[in-house]
């Protein structure tokens, strides 16, 4: 596990979570290893990554912002 951290050989993409008050409280995320990564799929994979993140954002109650 890596925390704030760089894991080499590894890229990930990843996207918030929220609460009833718009504040973070966790992620979604996915890491694949660079030597399988293609670049060209990064705008697919990171598409996927926030709508599972915003699928969860809305299934524990969450929303973007307060007021």
């Amino acid at each position: 596990m890596v925390i704030f951290g760089f894991f080499a050989g590894a890229i990930a993409i990843a996207a918030p979570v929220f609460d009833g008050c718009g504040v973070v409280v966790g992620d979604i995320g996915i890491s694949i290893p660079t030597s399988r990564f293609e670049p060209s799929a990064e705008s697919d994979l990171a598409t996927l990554v926030r709508r599972a993140a915003a699928d969860l954002t809305e299934r524990v109650g969450g929303r973007y912002a307060c007021g």
